[in-house]
């Protein structure tokens, strides 16, 4: 998608596709029942700009920050870093333990605003009915992807350090 491109929030939420991943959004009560999609999307602002016309009709387009991003620009959103930190990793995984064990990459990657690559190097990708799933890494690989983040977060407090 390119920046300019809109579409109307009640036409994306008419999509057979995003009423299945809302309902299972409120089944596993990651949204309430009264969430609405507008809210998710305003809660993102560095991915989407919403807006509301005269005759209270929302739109929803990407930002020009998502736009650039997706061209290849480096933008100066977190999320397009290739390693997470120890909380989010930590948050992901709980998530993941509520949902029982696994959740669609594509439900990650909204929620917890992350993207697949930063996903492979903590936790097991796979493929599970032609969807993209993920779960938490066990044993040694979870200690050795552990050990890696929390050897990366000194480094870059060191670094943090020298630039003041």
């Amino acid at each position: 998608a390119k920046e300019g491109h809109s579409a109307f929030v009640s036409q994306l939420f008419s999509e057979r596709s995003v009423q299945t991943e809302w309902a299972d959004l409120v089944k596993s009560k990651v949204l309430d029942k009264g969430a609405k999609l507008e809210d998710v999307f305003r809660a993102r602002p560095s991915m989407f700009q919403v807006s509301r016309d005269r005759r209270d009709i929302i739109t929803v387009s990407l930002s020009e920050e998502t736009d650039k991003s997706s061209s290849g620009a480096q933008g100066s959103d977190p999320s397009s870093s290739s390693s997470l930190d120890a909380e989010k990793v930590n948050a992901i995984e709980a998530y993941l333990k509520k949902a029982g064990g696994s959740d669609q990459v594509s439900r990650l990657e909204v929620i917890f605003d992350v993207k697949k690559s930063q996903l492979t190097k903590y936790f097991n990708i796979y493929e599970d009915n032609r969807k993209l799933c993920c779960a938490p890494l066990t044993g040694a690989a979870r200690q050795a992807a552990m050990a890696a983040l929390t050897g990366l977060e000194a480094e870059m407090r060191d670094f943090d350090r020298l630039l003041k």
